[in-house]
């Protein structure tokens, strides 16, 4: 069993790497984690798309717009902030930037381990 989990990468740094910032500051690229798969993998467990979206911001954005939230932001709900000129921005993001992430991400994992079972779960 390998487990190359890590944090705060996006779909395209699970294929290409992720460069990874060391607290003095150092950089480091770490290996692609799809490089761990092959076609003897069994099993693909995947937690992505959340930092391709941008979630922890949101996240953040959202809860500081609750009546204790940190920092007012002058909307009255959180789905104000990410609808502009009558566009859900966060639909858009999804459509345009996650999914075909999410497709090219499961694509490479299908390529690798062609008989593995693959099951994508949240966060």
């Amino acid at each position: 069993m390998s487990d190359v989990s890590c944090r705060g990468a996006t779909a395209n740094d699970m294929i290409v790497g992720q460069v990874v910032e060391a607290s003095d500051g150092t950089k480091t690229r770490l290996a692609p984690q799809i490089d761990a798969l092959n076609s003897s993998t069994d099993v693909v467990l995947v937690s992505a798309g959340g930092n391709d979206l941008g979630f922890a911001a949101i996240l953040f954005k959202c809860l500081a717009l609750a009546a204790q939230g940190p920092v007012p932001s002058g909307s009255a709900t959180c789905s104000q902030d990410f609808v502009k000129d009558g566009s859900d921005q966060l639909a858009s993001q999804l459509t345009e930037t996650v999914k075909p992430a999410l497709d090219a991400l499961y694509e490479q994992i299908s390529e690798r381990a062609p008989h593995a079972k693959k099951f994508a779960f949240t966060y």
